[in-house]
């Protein structure tokens, strides 16, 4: 499963299987502004953009609240097998009560995965690009780990001051609509 989130926005993905909720400003019959909680699901990949180097703060809350939700359903869903219907995942949507202690990083974020494989690979090669020529198995191993926590370290800082913010009410709700949204059964067409 993908996630992917826009201002006012939120995508889920399952294969080619894309799921939404958005907000969109509307009026009441009076024409005082309000906001309508819109869903929807289609065949394709979310809508994702080219990565900047932050986002606002509202982005960053939407960002946030994608991956709490993503975070506590994939924790809840670990040990079911792979072959499970769609139908018995959503039992496992969480509640916005379950979430409160819920950590916003994840590991399985684009950026993190961007920044992390590159953090990685540079230091990894360090040592070689130094011109230090230590062989031994040891060092190889030790430099290896050490690179590997510095780019974990360097994923959570990144995101934490530059991609997430922690949501509110609305942001969290907007993720779990989406989330209810891709596990929904689709209608066979004949």
């Amino acid at each position: 499963m993908n996630g992917y989130s826009e201002i006012d926005a939120i995508y889920f993905s399952i294969g080619k299987k894309t799921s939404f909720a958005k907000y969109l400003d509307a009026q009441d019959d009076c024409g005082n502004p309000r906001r309508n909680l819109v869903k929807g699901t289609y065949i394709g990949d979310p809508p994702y953009k080219k990565i900047t180097s932050s986002l606002s703060s509202e982005h960053r809350q939407y960002h946030a609240a994608e991956h709490i939700v993503y975070n506590n359903f994939m924790n809840k869903i670990k040990k079911l097998a792979p072959d499970t219907p769609l139908n018995v995942f959503q039992n496992f949507v969480p509640k916005f009560e379950e979430l409160n202690k819920e950590k916003s990083f994840s590991f399985f974020c684009g950026t993190s995965f961007f920044m992390g494989s590159t953090s990685l690979v540079l230091l990894s090669a360090l040592p070689n690009l130094l011109d230090y020529k230590n062989e031994e198995p040891v060092f190889m191993i030790l430099w290896l780990i050490f690179s590997l926590v510095i780019s974990i370290l360097f994923c959570k800082v990144i995101q934490k001051h530059y991609y997430l913010k922690t949501p509110q009410h609305k942001h969290i709700n907007l993720a779990i609509e989406a989330l209810k949204e891709v596990l929904k059964d689709e209608p066979k067409l004949c």
